[in-house]
């Protein structure tokens, strides 16, 4: 570490050789100098509103800016102080890499948890829990997807092709084919220096951070003299890159797509070869998604990494497949089901197509983001089709893709409706001729819903984040809407959260059938929502637009699951204040899991955190199932493996590893008997894997 004029320099040495890649400071602070002032311009503790600047033949109205809770300020202070280190003395990857050299070896390759709270950058140390090895093991059920991560480093400059072959079941002919394991880069590039901890916003600062999963390194290009990215665009005479660090909004005249579709931006269908420099470290994040017909048992493959023709390292795949299926997510106390839901704001509207922001996606658009939704663990979105055009056919249409997705559209769970009936009535006046005109609107949307879908389970939308006399003014209106069918869904606060001593339950608990809750969890909570028989979610906790997929991962996954909470739906998918490849555009960061692209989206570490965190709370459901069904057996010895298995939930540590905390669920599963979505008795398979 230099110190020079005040400010922290950090150099990083890979391998007893030259220096590698160093990021120069962007202000007089310096970017790895203790920043406190980021509270000046943190964001206040909820955001109400917005004003959006709307096409003209768009009504105008209030852009939703979700809930931020006023920890932004530490965090950020947290990650400046990240930022100044250089990892301990001796750094454990150096040594490797010395030795890789001495036994003439081109590459290191080391094997990371794939989905940690520590961001890997190509110039600095690698996390502590990094370990040099050439296999990869991970286990899975059928069905799910699984992510293992590997970090490469040549020794000298280089362009890098990863190729994966079958994986091949030990002592059988069974197969998981290569198409099954999709390996992609992580991208890092600058953003706001705010980012990793926090949805604050900083434009002073800027700091390089992993987030992006692409199969094309190339498009986006990272400056890192100037701290800029650049975002490739397709045209029809061919590509160009524009820039996506300005901090200022505006839009670019030329970035039209023939035919319509704005910002044209497209990643490939393949993992195209990637060009490393030398003494620097890529994150390679793979992901296996298993078969639905895949046999229990070891299978077994190799990635090569191939650069000139030749094979400079192989890396083993080893992938266990669970004897068990996973079952559904369920409420911790298995009394109802948890519902995995977000934020889905994309509009069809039946024109070509447009990816700067939520609007006008066309049909294929919105089928790839249902698909990649569902492959993340989210199988009932939150649906905002009519937020902004009031066209019950367009609605049709999405139910249908819904439909054909296969979503659980069942209840159906509809965010804000169009600003050309205000809210469904929710700002409008209580007197009988309004009232009317409210229960004739849900009325026609329940028959949409049953002719589509075939029942009327419709939630509607409140007043966002409403307290005080807004839940009392809204009283009179969910009641009609009581009366015509529907229920009613709406984020809201906790009492004694955000100013209101009452909190949603208080002045609209009897009204209210499902709450999304702001900022943070509690058994508490859950326990009073469910003694007057409504639900609350989880939101907030964060909102969507943070790197670090660790903390989604927790919150959203067995921290809310462990609080007895009926779902979760954070804000949102995908949600762009200006343009969403920018991070400095606007006075706050975009809140999102994906970026948009003309054929559907581009994944994020984010994402993948997500989805890890749904399928922790299908594993502790099912080990929940096998618990209570193992307490009604008449052996003492499996009612003792149920107590345990059930003490072992109950205590669970979650600030600890999440991976050993899903190998000890599994692990709790194999000891009992009982399959809990099959029927009931322990396998020949499962009675091998418990042996291997």
């Amino acid at each position: 570490m230099k110190r020079f004029a005040g400010i922290l320099l950090a150099v990083g040495v890979v391998g007893g050789g030259a220096p590698a890649l160093v990021r120069k400071p962007c202000s007089t602070i310096g970017q790895y100098a203790l920043v406190t002032k980021v509270g000046a311009s943190a964001a206040p503790v909820a955001v109400r509103a917005l004003s959006a600047k709307r096409k003209q033949n768009k009504p105008s109205g209030a852009v939703h800016v979700p809930f931020i809770t006023s920890r932004d300020t530490t965090d950020a202070v947290r990650m400046r102080l990240w930022e100044r280190s250089v990892g301990p003395p001796g750094d454990a990857p150096t040594h490797v890499a010395n030795r890789y050299t001495a036994d003439r070896q081109e590459m290191a390759v080391f094997v990371v948890s794939p989905l940690a709270g520590d961001p890997i950058l190509p110039d600095r140390p690698l996390p502590q829990h990094a370990r040099p090895g050439r296999e990869i093991r991970l286990s899975a059920c059928r069905g799910e997807y699984e992510p293992a991560s590997i970090v490469v480093s040549p020794f000298r400059a280089l362009r890098l092709s990863v190729v994966c072959g079958d994986l091949k079941r030990e002592n059988t002919g069974d197969v998981i084919a290569a198409s099954s394991v999709v390996i992609k880069g992580v991208k890092c590039w600058y953003q706001a220096g705010t980012a990793w901890h926090s949805n604050a916003q900083d434009k002073a600062t800027r700091v390089l951070i992993p987030e992006l999963l692409l199969l094309d390194d190339a498009l986006v290009r990272v400056d890192h003299e100037r701290q800029e990215n650049s975002l490739r665009l397709g045209y029809k005479t061919g590509v160009k890159y524009r820039s996506i660090s300005f901090t200022e909004a505006r839009g670019w005249p030329d970035a039209v797509f023939p035919g319509g579709m704005e910002l044209p931006v497209q990643d490939s269908s393949v993992l195209l070869p990637l060009d490393l420099p030398a003494r620097s470290y890529k994150q390679l994040m793979v992901t296996v998604k298993v078969p639905p017909n895949a046999q229990p048992g070891r299978y077994v493959g190799n990635i090569l990494l191939k650069s000139g023709g030749r094979v400079l390292e192989q890396v083993g795949l080893r992938l266990r497949v669970l004897p068990f299926e996973l079952a559904e997510p369920m409420r911790y106390d298995l009394k109802a089901p948890f519902h995995s839901s977000i934020y889905d704001l994309q509009v069809l509207e039946g024109g070509p197509g447009r990816i700067h922001d939520q609007h006008s996606r066309t049909r294929a658009q919105r089928a790839a983001e249902m698909k990649n939704m569902k492959a993340h663990g989210v199988t009932n979105p939150i649906c905002c089709q009519l937020s902004e055009v009031y066209d019950l056919d367009l609605f049709a249409e999405v139910l249908k893709i819904r439909r054909e997705t296969g979503l659980a559209n069942r209840p159906m769970f509809l965010g804000a409706l169009t600003h050309a009936f205000a809210n469904v009535g929710f700002r409008t006046q209580s007197d009988p001729q309004s009232l009317a005109a409210l229960k004739a609107r849900v009325t026609e949307i329940e028959d949409v819903v049953e002719d589509v879908l075939g029942h009327r389970d419709v939630f509607f939308y409140g007043i966002d984040e409403g307290k005080h006399q807004e839940l009392d003014d809204q009283r009179p209106l969910w009641k009609a809407i009581h009366e015509a069918g529907g229920q009613i869904i709406v984020s809201g606060y906790r009492p004694g959260l955000n100013d209101d001593a009452q909190g949603a339950i208080g002045r609209a608990g009897d009204l209210l059938d499902c709450l999304i809750s702001a900022a943070g969890v509690s058994r508490q909570e859950a326990d009073a929502w469910h003694r007057v028989g409504h639900m609350v979610w989880s939101y907030a906790n964060p909102q969507a637009g943070r790197e670090n997929p660790r903390i989604y991962r927790r919150n959203y996954g067995l921290e809310v699951w462990k609080a007895n909470f009926d779902g979760a739906a954070t804000f949102a998918y995908y949600a762009a204040l200006n343009n969403p490849w920018n991070d400095l555009d606007y006075g706050l960061r975009d809140f999102l899991f994906v970026y948009p692209a003309i054929d559907g989206v581009v994944d994020t570490l984010a994402w993948e955190g997500y989805r890890e965190g749904i399928d922790d709370i299908r594993y502790a459901t099912t080990l929940a199932r096998a618990v209570a069904s193992a307490r009604k057996s008449g052996d003492p010895a499996l009612r003792a493996a149920a107590t345990s298995a059930h003490r072992f939930l109950e205590t669970l540590d979650l600030s600890g590893d999440l991976d050993a905390i899903r190998r000890k669920i599994v692990r709790h599963i194999l000891e009992l008997p009982f399959d809990p979505v099959g029927d009931g008795a322990r396998s020949t398979n499962q009675r091998r894997c418990e042996e291997d």
